[in-house]
């Protein structure tokens, strides 16, 4: 065991979590009880009596072997979290370019190696139904794991980083010209693994080969040689500043782009620019710069490069790059954004545990052969039941076991952009692409558990007071209720202290702006323009409560202006916006939900958006 502890910070107002344990398929029940045994004969866990517990679930490794995973989403949630940078991945192999021999090392158990602080043992417990336990050593799971692991690789090996040995995690690639260096250098690392308490394991170790597996990349000696064919692509949109430039302009930006973006291969070496233009060649030469045109010389006066005249029939990739159609679109659908697709390893799982389950066992195995009246398998290998209604789409049938509908629920109630909805609304989003039997009653058990939603949902009664009741709009944004949440204290780095709510009351679509709360009546003008009026007009009346941000004279006269009836609900009752109301209630629960960072809700708000206005 190395001399490195894994601790778990809290953050100061954490709440103990613990969750019930999920249903486990008889498999996966044998297997469980099976890693128990040798987990705790290895010393790696210990019986628990601590306040946090962790549900226990099963994902299927390459090999059809099931590995033992913890939940620990609810202990993540109030952990402290460790920004130790992480290598990239093609950094590393950068630094593979001419060399011949390779070795691969991976740690047995990695992970394991590293114990836990004994103080933060007890929070790392997990709850089965036959017991309760607690790791001795770093499970997998744990949000800081990756960093501590890491970090411990990084200080074993800090003096020959990248200059013989490259460390992703529990991956360790020894490379060198020679096979004498590489044997030189592949001992020194053998030797300071056992040194600081961590071992490999044999069988998956591939010494002085001139091809391994490296991160799911092929790495070994190649031929270098000048050609034709592109590895890389870059291609980006100008801004709207950028479109004004002069056509010469532009194509010196162009090149000024690639340089920015491709510094790190292309500073301190000689390199040719092939361009169809002579532009970029009379810029270099060009007596008198403006001040824009002088930083660009400067930023290219750092490389060392000619440039080649290329006939522009020949450039046919790279002017199709810059003729994206879509870079025209001035609108995007909303509906282009919602598509829901299921993903190839999800796919995979499916396939597995179909002839587990015992809803779909009798099924899967027959409707490959023959035909069973409402499902059908298709190409995927997935099998889909289809409604006696021939406009809705075919739907998938998702298995019992392997914790496939709970993820499926969690897909549409727990990310970000769904905004943890209650029964009815997640209910309707799970139904438009997977189906079960008892679906109605499993959906409406999970968000009942839910622990964000019990700890952060709004109490739903009617508002008190007097209230005047407002005429129901004809149209889609011709009524709008607008009004201030905040101020939301401390503000958020890019200076936001407020959201603006706008509402159609038609439609009771809405739009939420990050902005501060001593705004200028001009500022919230130019937000409600640019918002609401550029797609849908001027509206004809606007709801809002005595607020001064609605109450100044520029405010007022702006609407005499544009000929709109600024309405005022009651003196001190601004309830009277009911509309706006229930929005910054259901906006206040989302955004509670899927924020984590107070500093950084600002960011959140899109997500926020797409939630309420998809379920509207």
């Amino acid at each position: 065991m190395c001399d490195v502890e894994h601790s778990i910070q809290l953050v100061p107002d954490y709440r103990g979590h613990h969750q019930a344990p999920y249903r486990l398929s008889i498999p996966e029940a044998t297997e469980l009880k099976r890693q128990l045994e040798e987990l705790q004969r290895l010393g790696f866990i210990k019986p628990s009596n601590s306040p946090w517990g962790a549900p226990v679930l099963f994902a299927r490794k390459a090999d059809e072997t099931l590995r033992l995973c913890i939940d620990y989403r609810g202990l993540n949630r109030y952990t402290v979290k460790n920004n130790h940078p992480m290598p990239r991945s093609d950094e590393l192999f950068d630094r593979l370019a001419g060399n011949h021999f390779f070795t691969k090392i991976d740690l047995r158990s990695g992970y394991h190696q590293i114990r836990v602080a004994a103080a933060d043992q007890p929070k790392a417990a997990f709850r089965l139904r036959s017991g309760h336990y607690e790791f001795t050593v770093m499970p997998f799971g744990l949000t800081n794991a990756p960093a501590t692991f890491q970090r411990a690789m990084n200080d074993i090996f800090r003096d020959i980083l990248e200059q013989y040995v490259l460390v992703y995690l529990d991956d360790i690639l020894v490379y060198r010209c020679t096979l004498e260096e590489h044997l030189r250098h592949l001992r020194d690392v053998l030797d300071r693994l056992p040194r600081h308490g961590f071992y490999a394991k044999l069988s998956k170790c591939r010494f002085a080969q001139h091809k391994v597996d490296f991160l799911g990349h092929y790495d070994g000696t190649v031929e270098f040689r000048l050609g034709d064919c592109p590895i890389a692509f870059y291609t980006c949109k100008l801004l709207l500043a950028e479109i004004n430039y002069t056509a010469d302009e532009r194509e010196v930006l162009a090149v000024i782009y690639d340089a920015r973006h491709w510094r790190h291969y292309l500073h301190g070496a000689p390199f040719t620019v092939r361009t169809d233009n002579s532009v970029v060649q009379a810029f270099l030469t060009k007596p008198k710069l403006t001040p824009r045109q002088a930083r660009w010389w400067r930023d290219l006066s750092e490389l060392s490069f000619t440039t080649e005249h290329i006939k522009g029939g020949t450039n046919r990739v790279a002017d199709a790059l810059s003729r994206r159609p879509d870079h025209d679109q001035e609108q995007i659908q909303l509906s282009s954004i919602s598509v829901t697709t299921v993903h190839h390893s999800v796919i995979d799982e499916f396939r597995t545990q179909y002839r587990h389950c015992p809803d779909y066992r009798d099924i899967h195995a027959t409707v490959r052969s023959k035909a069973v009246p409402n499902y059908s398998f298709e190409d995927n290998g997935l099998v889909y039941w289809h409604s006696s209604q021939s406009t809705r789409e075919p739907r998938i049938c998702v298995p019992s076991t392997g914790q496939l509908r709970v993820r499926a629920v969690a897909e549409f109630h727990d990310q970000a952009a769904a905004g943890h909805m209650g029964f009815h609304k997640t209910l309707a989003r799970v139904s438009r692409l997977y189906v079960w039997p008892k679906r109605k009653d499993f959906v409406k058990d999970y968000v009942a558990e839910c622990s964000t939603c019990q700890e952060v949902n709004s109490v739903n009664h009617l508002p008190y007071g007097l209230l005047q009741p407002l005429p129901i709009p004809e149209g889609h944004w011709q009524s709008i209720s607008m009004d201030f949440i905040g101020p939301l204290r401390p503000p958020t780095p890019r200076g936001h202290d407020a959201i603006l709510v706008i509402v159609d009351r038609f439609t009771k679509r809405a739009r939420f702006v990050p902005c501060r709360y001593a705004i200028s009546a001009r500022d919230v003008a130019d937000i409600v323009f640019d918002r609401v009026v550029r797609d849908h007009g001027l509206p004809l009346s606007i709801i809002s409560d005595r607020d001064p941000h609605f109450t100044s004279r520029f405010w007022r006269r702006l609407h005499e202006v544009y000929d709109t009836q600024l309405r005022f609900s009651s003196s001190y009752n601004p309830q009277t916006d009911g509309q706006t109301e229930i929005t910054n209630r259901t906006l206040g629960d989302i955004i509670r939900k899927i924020v984590r960072d107070e500093q950084q809700w600002d960011l959140h708000l899109a997500h926020a958006e797409i939630a309420y206005n998809h379920v509207v």
